[in-house]
């Protein structure tokens, strides 16, 4: 198949659709081998909104410049975050996605975890993509929120609301690990999970409890459990 936005993959070819659910996903090979390494094996629903996911991105990714150009390694980190939300035991719990950008890991988590999510971005446009994607993968029940997350708590755009606490909580390339540990505890329930992204064979960044610990290519996604006073 032709790559289309460097996805390896033509949006619309091989994912067929008829009375509004799914009948036969297929999925571009280096994302069918990726779930098989990460024994992700995903129901037709969530295959479909993958499929639809990477439509998305190939499509609007020049206009908002929302992925670089290593789209697949996005994909597959984020897949790797849901892979260790589910060896941790939260895969349905709510989750809050601190600093989403392209929806990297936000979208993935909507689509492959069934808990409620939050998605934070600045950004207006970036903001818009993410809730057209969210309605495109029928995770209308996830929100959107322009805001940021600082030493003092969020801010954002004039009388917008805030996210509220959730049981898990991740940033991936927005701050130090280190110092994400310490904001996390700002929007993370007592006794919730915080996701650190680290690159692999990268040292432990907290002495809270580490729940799960997964490993993939290049990167290493550790889910800590810590106290919120």
């Amino acid at each position: 198949m032709g790559r289309a936005g460097g996805l390896g993959w033509s949006p619309g070819v091989g994912v067929q659709r008829g009375l509004g659910h799914c009948v036969v996903v297929s999925l571009p090979s280096w994302l069918d081998a990726g779930l098989d390494d990460l024994e992700l094996n995903l129901t037709a629903v969530q295959r479909d909104r993958l499929a639809r996911l990477l439509e998305l991105w190939a499509r609007y990714r020049g206009v908002l410049n929302l992925v670089g150009a290593a789209v697949e390694d996005q994909v597959l980190e984020g897949l790797l975050t849901c892979r260790a939300l589910r060896d941790a035991g939260a895969e349905d719990v709510d989750w809050t996605d601190v600093g989403s950008g392209g929806g990297f890991p936000g979208l993935l988590l909507a689509a492959v975890l069934r808990g409620r999510g939050q998605l934070v971005e600045p950004r207006a446009r970036r903001a818009a993509f993410l809730w057209t994607a969210l309605a495109g993968i029928g995770r209308a029940d996830c929100r959107v929120f322009r805001a940021r997350l600082g030493e003092g708590g969020w801010s954002g755009a004039s009388g917008e609301s805030v996210p509220v606490r959730t049981a898990a909580v991740t940033a991936r390339a927005v701050f130090d690990p280190a110092r994400w540990v310490r904001l996390a505890a700002q929007c993370v329930g007592s006794g919730g999970y915080v996701v650190v992204h680290l690159p692999a064979g990268a040292s432990a960044v907290s002495e809270c409890e580490t729940i799960a610990a997964r490993t993939y290519s290049r990167w290493r996604v550790d889910v800590l459990r810590c106290e919120v006073e």
